[in-house]
């Protein structure tokens, strides 16, 4: 089955792919006002007592991305501070065991971060992505799992935005962004052949805009360089596309099986000017032909896979429809499920009364079919 978990606001459908997961993150705003009370409750109980001040807000500490390990004795997390000289927030990855007794710090914040720590499903390997590379794009990093030196495993030119583990820990799915300068090669752009940036400095091209949607807070100006889908070979360390074209792919999820993925997209003339994303499956296999699995006039994001009954892998996902778009609310709470026979059997229509199942068992008609 695959899930997506429900998210809060219709703005999300705006949301960059290159963003993390936010069902990654949804208890980052909870355990940092925790944190934020313990830091208080230390410094007002500490022998050097003083108001509060704006010191003291760059030492508080964010933990989110927390991610247990396969056999459940530990969860590895990201902690992110203030870097004041570098003016800039980054983090580092810790990890603690269960009951709390034991916690071990994996890796240094320094001027780079290191965020989203996923555990092999076979549990002998942490990776983790980062942008301590001297090119600065965030790439996915390697570690063992009980810690020590960190290896880079990619070296995507235009960087790797998310991740996931196959269930086999073979291969990885990956959203990475273009070659940022493909026609120029190396040279062009500043890079060396191991893709390391070179000192010579370089002339900036102009910014040709010719998108509805032509900037975004997190990625700057936006152009026709996509973020697409490719599978990861650890081995071989070698990508293959999956999808190519002129949109982006975000919020992979690999099937228990390992012979499919799930992924959120956007497509048709001008996805720009919409918020209709739908979720796409695709075998996880060079050539493989996608197949579009929702058509509800709404956003369906973060899918995720679960096994309710042995053997029916089913589909969760969160809906916000075009109508809650434009009375500027969401749907009604919840997540929504639909198994992949009940997508079959619906034809994949827009207006098809595909149903979902609520968590109590309830069968519920979806709130996007008119």
């Amino acid at each position: 089955m695959i899930r997506m978990a429900r998210t809060t606001s219709s703005s999300d459908a705006f949301r960059s792919p290159a963003g993390r997961g936010g069902k990654r993150n949804n208890i980052k705003a909870s355990v940092l006002i925790i944190g934020a009370i313990q830091l208080f409750a230390n410094v007002a109980l500490g022998a050097d007592k003083h108001p509060f001040n704006l010191h003291d807000l760059h030492r508080i500490r964010a933990i989110a991305e927390p991610s247990i390990s396969p056999d459940g004795r530990w969860i590895a997390y990201t902690v992110s501070e203030h870097n004041v000289q570098a003016d800039k927030t980054v983090s580092e990855l810790w990890r603690v065991s269960v009951d709390g007794k034991r916690e071990q710090r994996l890796t240094v914040a320094g001027e780079h971060s290191d965020y989203t720590p996923q555990w092999s499903p076979d549990g002998r390997w942490l990776a983790f992505l980062s942008d301590r590379g001297d090119d600065e794009t965030a790439q996915v990093w390697l570690m063992r799992s009980a810690g020590g030196a960190a290896r880079a495993l990619t070296a995507m030119k235009g960087g790797v935005s998310d991740f996931v583990w196959a269930p086999d820990s073979r291969e990885l799915a990956l959203i990475a962004a273009d070659d940022p300068d493909p026609a120029n090669g190396n040279a062009e752009s500043g890079k060396g052949a191991a893709g390391k940036s070179k000192k010579t400095p370089q002339t900036a091209k102009p910014i040709v805009l010719d998108r509805y949607q032509f900037k975004d807070d997190d990625s700057g100006y936006l152009d026709h360089h996509r973020s697409h889908l490719y599978l990861f070979d650890i081995a071989r360390r070698a990508p293959t596309l999956l999808t190519p074209g002129d949109h982006d792919e975000w919020t992979p999820a690999w099937s228990p099986d390992g012979k499919s993925i799930v992924y959120v997209s956007k497509r048709g003339t001008d996805p720009d000017r919409s918020l209709d994303s739908n979720l796409y499956l695709i075998a996880a296999r060079a050539g493989a032909q996608q197949r579009q699995l929702t058509r509800f006039p709404g956003s369906d994001m973060d899918p995720y896979w679960e096994v309710a009954h042995p053997g029916v892998p089913t589909v969760v996902t969160s809906l916000i429809c075009a109508a809650a778009k434009t009375a500027g609310s969401t749907t009604r709470p919840g997540s929504w499920r639909w198994s992949m026979s009940t997508l079959a059997r619906s034809g994949y229509r827009r207006r098809s009364t595909v149903a979902s199942t609520s968590r109590s068992g309830r069968r519920m008609a979806s709130p996007c079919t008119r």
